[in-house]
């Protein structure tokens, strides 16, 4: 059993202690955040604050997906939400002509 071992216990308390604003504050290119309205791990509300209080406002997109899980996915057998790799792709392409 994988949780008998200390050395999981700690990295999962490293993981679970880790505050991400520190390092978004710091992001100077454009953020593109994908969240699911069905997030059971990660509540998409708070997910979104996060970004938005860490995150430049002029650097900062944001789409959720309303049948998305934490892995932005849906259905038996679970698949990625319809419009997911479409949004990375275009979100791509924009910050490449941007530059």
């Amino acid at each position: 059993f994988m949780f008998e071992d200390e050395a999981i216990w700690r990295l999962c308390a490293e993981i679970f202690a880790y505050d991400p604003a520190p390092a978004l504050a710091r992001i100077t290119a454009p953020v593109l955040g994908l969240l699911g309205a069905a997030d059971k791990v990660n509540p998409p509300e708070e997910s979104l604050a996060a970004f938005r209080v860490a995150v430049r406002e002029d650097l900062l997109e944001v789409e959720v997906f309303p049948e998305g899980d934490h892995r932005l996915q849906h259905g038996d057998p679970p698949r990625f939400v319809d419009g997911y790799l479409d949004r990375i792709a275009s979100f791509m392409r924009e910050a490449a002509l941007a530059h």
